[in-house]
């Protein structure tokens, strides 16, 4: 379909999708090394949710980088869910709509000190495939049962994972989730954008599964776009509420993954995690604010200290020179 595929459908690590590779390894970062030796690796990951009180969409991208042209991916989800593809520009569109406000700051005083600067087989006993879709370029499997069958299904059909990882989604079954085994197959090593990947399934609460980002090895950049009847809090269970980068309304590119009646609020969330401070997912609450619009500030400041040197300079000079003049004429005076 796309040739080009540098922004995986896939959730690596912070949100709640673990990026595998079929007959291969997945590195604790995110990373992945395809069988044949060619590698692929995860440069941040976004999301945009639309909840409406019963049903979620979720449609989700990571950057990706590198020269191989399969990757496999695991999505826990609530409950079944139904598989659709969103338009190319999705995130574009979400990322130029909530860009934080640029100020420019003058600063005149100089500083002198530092500052901040294959199809698979069927599944196996204990393990239950309850559907198979092809769509686009993505193939996937919803698993559930128990932990150890699906483990087993996945190493059987080419996903590699490691212990902790199977350990995260065993509680996920556990508790009555469904796992997505997502196998992406390019016909073309990735150089640009995915079309995304949208899961829409049944859930009494918004949440973004993130579980599985604290076997991550280092701290990943997370974008979330969350449409909803009011502004949202994100907050992850073991760490502080995520960033918020913007409130207010949503472009139209949003309706593609569903419409609210009346006025629904648009909240971006832009952020940074230790996965160290990760014990569960992302949940979102009502902001106890209200619906107040809010865009983020980013400063910029422009150095002009050197106005104020030549200025100073300047003043040097002329007492200097006043000085003189008034050494000139004693002498005059005096001789």
């Amino acid at each position: 379909m796309r040739p080009a595929l540098r922004l995986l459908l896939a959730l690596a690590v912070l949100l709640g999708w673990w990026v595998v590779a079929p007959d291969a390894r997945a590195c604790a970062c995110g990373a992945v090394e395809p069988a044949d030796g060619h590698r692929l690796s995860a440069d941040g990951e976004q999301a945009a949710i639309v909840f409406d009180g019963t049903r979620q969409t979720t449609a989700i991208s990571m950057g990706l980088e590198g020269d191989g042209e399969e990757l496999a991916f695991l999505l826990p989800v609530p409950a079944t869910a139904e598989l659709s593809l969103a338009p190319d520009d999705l995130f574009t569109v979400l990322d130029k709509h909530t860009r934080p406000e640029v100020r420019t700051e003058y600063r005149y005083l100089p500083v002198l000190m530092g500052g901040p600067g294959d199809g698979a087989p069927g599944g196996a006993p204990g393990v239950d495939v309850t559907r198979r879709q092809q769509i686009g370029d993505y193939d996937v499997a919803e698993l559930s049962g128990e932990p150890g069958a699906v483990g087993t299904w996945l190493e059987q059909n080419g996903f590699r994972v490691r212990e902790e990882v199977l350990a995260g989604l065993g509680v996920y079954l556990e508790e009555g989730w469904r796992v997505l085994a997502v196998r992406l197959v390019l016909d073309a090593v990735p150089d640009g954008p995915s079309q995304p990947l949208v899961a829409t399934f049944a859930t009494d609460h918004a949440v973004y599964p993130m579980r599985l980002g604290a076997t991550a090895t280092r701290s990943q950049a997370v974008r979330l776009y969350v449409l909803a009847e009011h502004r949202v809090v994100a907050e992850v269970e073991g760490s502080d509420a995520l960033r918020v980068r913007y409130a207010g309304p949503p472009p139209a590119a949003m309706d593609v993954l569903g419409s609210l009646p009346g006025e629904p609020v648009l909240t971006a969330f832009d952020d940074s995690l230790n996965p160290r401070s990760i014990d569960g997912d992302v949940l979102f609450t009502v902001d106890p604010a209200g619906d107040v619009p809010y865009r983020q500030v980013r400063v910029v400041v422009e150095d002009r200290s050197w106005v104020t040197l030549v200025g100073v300079a300047g003043v040097l000079l002329l007492a200097h020179l006043a000085l003189l003049t008034l050494g000139l004429v004693s002498l005059r005076r005096t001789a």
